[in-house]
């Protein structure tokens, strides 16, 4: 199963080395157009012109922002390409209207607004790599900031969702369990699928208070529901012990290897025998350096989890096997799958 070119690029997808000194000092800078287009998604710049072509001036009272400030942003963006200008009147280009703009379905501002907040971890590299202590983006407890993860997290992985969904065979699973659903786009796209397939997220209450709301607009409430859990830190949460597969998507990379092995366990006595476990998270080589997405997003994990890892299949495939799992193999470079043993008989962890 090879992945291809998407639309929207995962953490993963390959980065171009630097090269020369062009490339260089290219990338030094290259937080000049992040921010301004972050800062203009923040203040949903993008929505009011996504409504109306307006002069700096009346964008600048909408904003209540310096006017002065306001015209050197817009014309800033103008020259990125993401707005057009005549005289002084200013409009979104086609593609950030339809992308941008919070009044266009395809919308998916949240998740330039998750990058924005991973800025604020990211301005503290340096304390951590010398092991002072630093603030961190909580990406979980905050309502407002985990709206905009999850939301982020539901855009992110559709593409790859509604693939894995068509190159899956799902035909005989009646009952998954997506452990760490977060967005739902797996089970939205698994249950599109498959008819008889019903699935139960597992993740955190914040979490799945917004991701009801997302199944819900995909009209799929009777077929996927919910159990709220901290399943890395509940030892006693138990969702049944007949499920047919348990997906579990970019959560192993949050944490420890130690707690990664007790959430297979987990995962483990809650599947029927000859059940199947699904595991996707971010490719990384043995060498720790490719793809270059990869290593440079384990920095990124490094800033904004207590323990978080980007993990070798190698690594993945040994947990499984420790865990009792066979048939233990890779389907493509993000997907690890093992089964439980038919013959399993239950052990207390």
């Amino acid at each position: 199963m090879k992945e291809k070119k998407r639309s929207i690029p995962l953490e993963s997808d390959d980065l171009k080395p630097i090269r020369s000194l062009h490339d260089l000092f290219q990338t030094a800078k290259g937080f000049y157009r992040s921010r301004i287009l972050l800062v203009a998604n923040r203040l949903n710049l993008f929505t009011i012109l996504g409504e109306a072509k307006l002069g700096s001036q009346e964008i600048s009272r909408r904003l209540n922002s310096d006017p002065r400030a306001t015209r050197i942003l817009l014309d800033a963006l103008v020259a990125m390409g993401l707005l057009s200008k005549f005289k002084d009147v200013y409009a979104v280009r086609q593609l950030v209207k339809r992308y941008l703009s919070r009044g266009s379905s395809e919308c998916k501002a949240d998740l330039l607004g998750h990058y924005d907040y991973m800025w604020g971890n990211w301005l503290h590299l340096e304390e951590g790599v010398m092991g002072k202590p630093a603030p961190r983006v909580d990406l979980l407890s905050d309502p407002h900031i985990n709206r905009t993860f999850i939301n982020a997290m539901y855009i992110l992985h559709n593409e790859q969702a509604v693939r894995y969904a068509n190159l899956l065979n799902l035909k005989r699973v009646r009952k998954m369990m997506d452990l760490g659903g977060g967005g739902g786009s797996f089970s939205i796209a698994f249950t599109k699928k498959n008819p008889n397939l019903r699935s139960i997220i597992v993740d955190l209450p914040n979490t799945v208070r917004i991701t009801e709301k997302i199944v819900k607009s995909q009209r799929l409430s009777s077929r996927i529901t919910f159990q709220n859990v901290d399943f890395f830190n509940d030892s006693g949460w138990f969702c049944g012990d007949d499920f047919d597969l348990i997906f579990i998507s970019y959560v192993l990379h949050c944490e420890r290897p130690e707690k990664n092995r007790f959430l297979l366990r987990k995962a483990y006595n809650s599947l029927k025998p000859g059940g199947q476990i699904l595991i996707n998270d971010y490719p990384l080589s043995i060498s720790r350096t490719k793809p270059a997405g990869s290593a440079i997003f384990t920095v990124n994990l490094f800033l904004s989890t207590e323990g978080g890892n980007t993990y070798t299949q190698e690594e993945i495939k040994s947990w499984l096997e420790e865990t009792g799992f066979v048939k233990v193999d890779s389907l493509n470079s993000y997907l690890s799958t093992g089964f439980k043993r038919i013959d399993f008989k239950p052990k207390k962890y």
